[in-house]
């Protein structure tokens, strides 16, 4: 069985879903139960942009803000994503590269 991480504000009109091994960002209107790719290409990378520009690589959890903007982790990017309800993509915090301990 996959997990499923999901976010949701009680009063947004878009649900965000996330299915791991997925690299997109999926959203889901409420009240069609319609499911859409809001970002990504199915493709992992690491590119912002928007829609289908955008690549992820190991997106995991969601969290939504009051403004309506869904936050992912793309953990095999280690870094926090943004998107906007209109579907841009931006590195919202950390850097492609491997931390190591010493």
């Amino acid at each position: 069985m996959r997990h499923v991480a999901i976010a949701l504000l009680l009063t947004a009109t878009l649900l965000g879903c996330k299915k791991n091994d997925d690299p997109t960002t999926n959203g889901a209107s409420v009240s069609t139960y319609v499911v859409s790719t809001l970002a990504g290409t199915g493709t992992s990378g690491r590119a912002d942009g928007t829609g289908g520009t955008a690549t992820f690589a190991g997106p995991n959890q969601t969290a939504l803000d009051a403004q309506g903007n869904l936050y992912v982790t793309d953990s095999d990017n280690h870094c926090i994503r943004k998107v906007t309800p209109a579907g841009v993509v931006s590195t919202y915090a950390g850097r492609s590269r491997h931390c190591r301990l010493s």
